[in-house]
């Protein structure tokens, strides 16, 4: 501030509109925020924090539903492929698990669950996949379990350990569902009894098509949804064969003028321990398919004697009345009784130098219907000549 000295008084500041100071010497910078602008501040901050908090819970619940998706997809898809492998490794698949499901040896069918798919594995043995309501550690509503001997570490069945249950996946679908089989399938399990979560169509015992779906609720509140839809073919033939039986001929009578004696020919299959039959009728050839190469095979013959009574031969014991033949075997060198037809006659088309000429897979029954005493005059082992032949089917 400068003196006047003419005056001796201080002079004037000169304040212009471009001052940063009050008249009363104070500085405008230092005077705070009024009330008004703290209000427009903490507005704008907020609708800022908001935006940004808006954001991140969108970008969480974004990668919460990524990161879901990944898992039960992944999941599903691996279910999806272990039971696809299954099926193809096995023999044949069951049409009627709920028939088939009670005389499983050992398998006892948990309260609650629902079984959807019953495999017969190249061994033989049953394989069951059920859904049963998920208990912890494992996440519902409902998870898939598979019930048979484990896998070791090359995959192959460990028969060494007792069949047991473990789960495959969980997270599975538990909404009612009713299947949808195309036409000529069959659904495994009946429509009352069936789920979204795993249900599965057969048709001709090999070629299955199943689907998985899964469900998940994550902590946001959002559902997520998986589903997956594959077929498969049972192709094991490991232990699966077709055999043909077939009447080459035969003769028997009770003397040499008195007529043919009636025979019938009966074929029994014993598989799982029930035996089935079948009638084997002389000019038309059997085919029986699919039979386990476990199974045992029987054949038997019936005559009804005029001069006799009725006479059963059957394979089923060590029989001197039945003779098998095969590849390389020599001719019965036997006088036929009467004026009945040699055994050479019904196989001429299998003999070649005086031996029976067959594949490894066919093989030719004798029987001797009248009586078991070789030196008798009627053993003469034509009355009756089966052909079995054995193939195993191809994929």
């Amino acid at each position: 501030m400068e003196i006047d000295r003419r005056a001796g008084l201080k002079k004037r500041p000169n304040f212009s509109k471009n001052t940063l100071f009050s008249p009363l010497g104070h500085s405008y910078l230092a005077r705070g925020y009024t009330l008004l602008e703290l209000l427009i501040a903490a507005s704008l901050i907020g609708v800022v924090v908001s935006v940004a908090g808006y954001a991140m819970v969108l970008s969480i619940t974004k990668n919460q539903k990524s990161s879901a998706n990944s898992t039960i997809s992944y999941n599903i898809n691996r279910a999806a492929e272990f039971i696809q492998e299954e099926i193809r490794a096995a023999n044949y698949v069951e049409s009627n698990v709920a028939a088939a499901v009670s005389s499983i040896s050992g398998f006892t069918l948990p309260t609650g669950a629902t079984p959807i798919l019953i495999l017969s594995s190249s061994g033989g043995d049953s394989i069951v996949y059920y859904t049963q309501t998920a208990s912890k550690p494992w996440v519902g509503p409902n998870a898939i379990y598979r019930w048979g001997y484990p896998l070791d570490a090359d995959g192959r069945y460990d028969t060494t350990k007792s069949p047991s249950s473990e789960i495959l996946v969980d997270n599975v679908d538990n909404r009612a569902a009713t299947p949808q089989c195309p036409t000529g399938w069959q659904s495994t399990t009946s429509s009352s009894n069936t789920n979204r979560g795993f249900s599965a169509c057969v048709r001709n015992n090999r070629l299955v098509e199943f689907s998985l779906n899964a469900t998940v609720t994550q902590a946001v509140g959002a559902t997520m949804n998986y589903g997956t839809q594959t077929s498969s073919y049972a192709r094991s033939n490991n232990n699966i064969v077709d055999i043909t039986f077939e009447v080459l001929g035969g003769s028997a009578q009770c003397s040499s003028t008195s007529p043919e004696v009636p025979m019938d020919t009966q074929i029994t299959i014993t598989a799982n321990g029930t035996p089935i039959d079948y009638t084997l009728i002389k000019g038309t050839p059997l085919d029986l398919f699919e039979i386990p190469a476990s199974a045992k095979i029987d054949v038997t013959t019936t005559a009804y004697w005029q001069c006799s009574s009725i006479k059963v031969v059957s394979t089923k014991t060590p029989n001197v009345q039945v003779r098998a033949l095969r590849n390389g075997d020599s001719i019965p060198s036997i006088t036929p009784f009467g004026n009945q037809s040699t055994i050479d006659l019904f196989l001429r088309k299998y003999i070649q130098s005086g031996k029976i000429v067959l594949p490894d897979n066919q093989i030719i029954y004798l029987f001797e219907m009248y009586g078991s005493d070789p030196n008798a005059s009627y053993f003469d082992l034509q009355d009756n000549v089966v052909l079995a032949t054995i193939k195993v089917p191809k994929p």
